[in-house]
């Protein structure tokens, strides 16, 4: 049920989050986002009631055209809504950096002054055909985008009716198939790398931890006398593209991992030769910067040479922490053994990794034949 405020009213919704609305010149707008106080919605009510007030005084510039409620939105304006949604719900830096590009580069320039009631299929799958697409997987995030544009729009009332239907993605004949390395492929492309940098091998491979993982680790993260790694922080890029260190996406992401002795050991040595006795010392760096997290461009100049020596070009960095858990489940790992590990809260994320736990389970179905003999 909505409450009235002095100006506009507030509605809360079965998800209890809070809609704000008001009208303005016979025209019914609402916030762009819900909220999760009412208070913040009542907050906008006030900043929208400031911001009318001073244009009606010729003392701000009227804005592009508010959030209204019917189909005379423009793609364009639908995605600054959009946006503003993501935003409010507290998405990462990086992650609203990758929407704000799709829209800006791929969607808005071919579809954004189309109004929302007018858009049809025949305008999508032109888009879709004509569009230069860089690659395929350019070409499906912005698909993803325009689907989440259209039913946000579609679910906030800025379409009366869904009329275009999104184009299927194109599949590839074959799945990207990740190789897993053995332990002596490991050992091998640890010294193919720089020795300063034979430390990610380490940690991506029998740790298993993210690139973005291993860039902000400092020495007060590592129990070398336990062997262990507390991952509680990673890397994004933040809108403009600069580097922020901050909190995990989810609360899974922030785990303690126990290395394999060995490992542990070179970790160990790595600390005492290349790291600083500054408990905030990045365990890896830029050359000659200590206090500067190595960048991805940075590590690929020496990791896909070193790749490519190894006999396996085009070998992701990431591909190592899929080697780390596979082995991880070849050693007997169970499902939930596993997502702790990798720091998933998804089961589904690490069920490719159970192949080698099939394999297991053969083995000892076998044995159990032999239990009575």
């Amino acid at each position: 049920m909505a409450t009235r405020n002095s100006w506009g009213s507030i509605r809360k919704l079965p998800s209890g989050r809070y809609q704000a609305r008001y009208t303005h010149a016979g025209r019914s707008y609402k916030a762009p986002m819900t909220f999760v106080k009412k208070r913040v919605a009542q907050a906008w009510l006030a900043k929208e009631q400031a911001r009318l007030n001073q244009e009606a005084a010729g003392i701000a510039q009227p804005e592009e055209e508010p959030a209204l409620l019917n189909g005379s939105k423009t793609i364009k304006q639908l995605s600054h809504a959009y946006l503003h949604f993501c935003e409010e719900r507290g998405l990462a830096p990086a992650t609203l950096r990758d929407y704000r590009s799709y829209m800006t580069k791929h969607i808005n320039p071919p579809l954004g002054d189309i109004r929302c009631d007018e858009l049809t299929e025949t305008a999508i799958k032109q888009w879709d055909t004509s569009h230069n697409w860089p690659s395929h997987s350019r070409r499906k995030k912005a698909i993803d985008r325009l689907n989440a544009l259209i039913v946000y729009g579609a679910k906030n009332g800025y379409l009366h009716h869904l009329k275009a239907d999104l184009p299927t993605r194109r599949t590839r004949n074959k799945q990207r198939c990740t190789r897993t390395l053995s332990p002596a492929e490991i050992s091998q492309l640890r010294e193919l790398v720089p020795p300063e940098y034979a430390v990610m091998i380490d940690l991506a491979a029998w740790g298993a931890l993210r690139f973005n993982e291993i860039q902000c680790l400092r020495r007060m993260d590592l129990d070398l006398s336990k062997g262990v790694v507390r991952v509680r922080r990673g890397i994004s890029r933040g809108i403009g593209g600069q580097l922020i260190e901050g909190l995990p996406k989810t609360d899974a992401a922030q785990r303690d991992v126990t290395l394999p002795a060995e490992c542990a050991k070179r970790v160990t040595e790595h600390m005492h030769t290349f790291v600083s006795k500054d408990k905030d010392a990045l365990v890896v760096h830029m050359a000659g910067k200590p206090g500067a997290f190595l960048t991805n461009k940075s590590m690929h100049a020496w990791y896909d040479r070193a790749v490519t020596q190894l006999g396996y070009p085009g070998y992701r960095f990431h591909d190592l922490r899929h080697t780390g858990l596979t082995l991880y489940g070849r050693a007997g790992a169970t499902l939930a053994d596993l997502m702790a590990r990798a720091g998933h809260s998804d089961v589904g994320a690490v069920m490719i990794y159970q192949h080698s736990a099939v394999e297991r389970d053969r083995a000892l179905a076998a044995r159990m034949e032999k239990l009575g003999e």
